[in-house]
């Protein structure tokens, strides 16, 4: 299992190389590094686990998921969301094809721009306070009132609260 969670490391460390001279890194790319490293952090509780209290490792593995599992809270982009009224990941709601709109004409093709909005999004407390950070977004970027992309933006907002 060592030898496992080492060829991990190296894979991750692999993947941020490639990407190092990139002047932007594509979400997908990112998301796929996120995934190794919550794979790593699964590996590494085992690990840990198994180290601590020799057992068997299916038994490791279904302690281990009655541990995780239960958790209430979605880690995020080394950010925890806590589970409440405000659960929904606003990342999940936004479909692929409105990635690349929302980025092309809400954020001036600048992908960061959009991950970032979607950051204090998620970190808002109501939809007050989400439509409150949608204004401030339509002002900096110059959004115009009678876009449908905008109305596509918002009513997204409004779902994470409903």
């Amino acid at each position: 299992m060592r030898k496992e969670i080492t060829e991990l490391i190296d894979n991750i460390k692999q993947h941020s190389d490639e990407l190092t001279e990139k002047p932007h890194i594509p979400q997908l790319e990112l998301e796929l590094i996120v995934s190794k490293i919550e794979k790593l952090y699964k590996k590494s509780i085992v690990f840990n686990f198994e180290y601590s209290q020799p057992k068997k490792a299916e038994t490791i593995i279904t302690e281990v998921e009655k541990i995780i599992e239960p958790v209430q809270e979605i880690k995020e982009d080394k950010k925890i969301i806590s589970v409440g009224k405000n659960s929904i990941d606003f990342k999940r709601l936004i479909g692929i094809n409105q990635k690349f709109q929302f980025t092309s004409e809400l954020f001036g093709g600048n992908a960061s721009e959009l991950t970032s909005a979607v950051e204090k999004i998620n970190s808002a407390q109501n939809k007050d306070e989400a439509l409150k950070i949608a204004s401030e977004l339509k002002v900096k970027f110059n959004w115009k009132e009678e876009s449908s992309v905008v109305d596509d933006f918002v009513k997204l907002i409004t779902q994470k609260f409903a």
